[in-house]
C-alpha cells in the first residue's frame, strides 16, 4: 500500500511495519518488534512510528531524532544541537510547527500565483480587444479612404499610396508595443502555472517534514 512502510525482517516487505528503531535502524512489524518489547537491553532503543529513511530523520552530529527548526539558519535540530552554543541563542520551532508553518507560505505562494496569473490574464485580455480595435479601425479607415481617393484616383493615386503607406506604418507602431506586451503576458503567464505546478506537486507530496522542508526551500525563497 502507498505510503505504508514495510518490515525490514519479513520477506519482501510483505508486511506492514509499525515502529521504526533509532537505534537499529531498522523498521519492525508488530512480530518482529517483540524483541524490542520484551528484552531489557533493547527496551532501552528510541523507537518512534515507523518511517521510511530513518538516518534522514537523525542528527549527523549526534544521531539523535531531529525535533526542533533553527528558524535563523532555515534547518532542523536535534534536542542536543538545540542547546548548544552554535544555536542556543536561536529561535527554535517544533519540527511539526515549522512544517505546517512552511505549508502555509507555500500554499501563500500558490495563491500569489494564481492572482497573478489572473491579473495577467485580464491585461491580455485587455491588449487583445486593444489589438482587435486597432486592426478594425485601420479597416474601416482604409476602406474610407480607399473610396475617397477613388473618386479622384487619376490625379491623386500617387497622393493615395502615399497616404496609406502613412496610415499602414501608424497602424504598426500602435500595433507593435502591444503585440510585444502580449507575448511577454503569455511568456509570464507560462512561467507562472510551471510555478503552480512545482509548487502543488510540493503540496501533494506524502514526505516527511524534514523533506518537506528541505524541498521547500527553492520553492518560498
Amino acid at each position: 500500500m502507498e505510503g505504508t512502510v514495510p518490515c525490514d525482517y519479513c520477506l519482501g516487505g510483505s508486511t506492514a511495519a509499525v515502529k521504526t528503531c533509532l537505534t537499529c535502524f531498522t523498521s519492525f512489524c508488530e512480530e518482529h518488534l517483540r524483541p524490542h518489547k520484551e528484552l531489557a537491553l533493547l527496551r532501552a532503543h528510541q523507537l518512534i512510528e515507523a518511517t521510511r529513511n530513518v538516518a534522514e530523520k537523525l542528527c549527523p552530529a549526534h544521531s539523535r531524532v531531529l525535533d526542533f527548526f533553527c528558524e535563523r539558519e532555515q534547518r532542523p535540530l536535534c534536542h542536543e544541537c538545540s542547546l548548544s552554543t552554535e544555536h542556543r541563542m536561536h529561535r527554535h520551532t517544533a519540527l511539526e510547527e515549522a512544517c505546517r508553518a512552511k505549508r502555509v507560505l507555500v500554499e501563500a505562494r500558490v495563491r500569489l500565483v494564481d492572482n497573478t496569473s489572473g491579473l495577467l490574464q485580464q491585461e491580455t485580455a485587455t491588449l487583445s480587444e486593444d489589438h482587435t480595435n486597432i486592426v478594425n479601425l485601420s479597416e474601416r479607415c482604409s476602406s474610407q479612404l480607399s473610396r475617397a481617393f477613388e473618386e479622384a484616383r487619376a490625379k491623386l493615386s500617387r497622393r493615395e499610396e502615399e497616404v496609406m503607406e502613412e496610415l499602414r506604418n501608424e497602424a504598426q507602431r500602435a500595433l507593435s508595443p502591444i503585440e510585444v506586451s502580449m507575448e511577454e503576458h503569455v511568456l509570464g503567464i507560462a512561467r507562472l502555472s510551471s510555478v503552480k505546478d512545482s509548487l502543488q506537486a510540493l503540496l501533494a507530496s506524502e514526505v516527511d517534514p524534514v523533506s518537506f522542508l528541505k524541498a521547500s526551500r527553492g520553492a518560498c525563497a
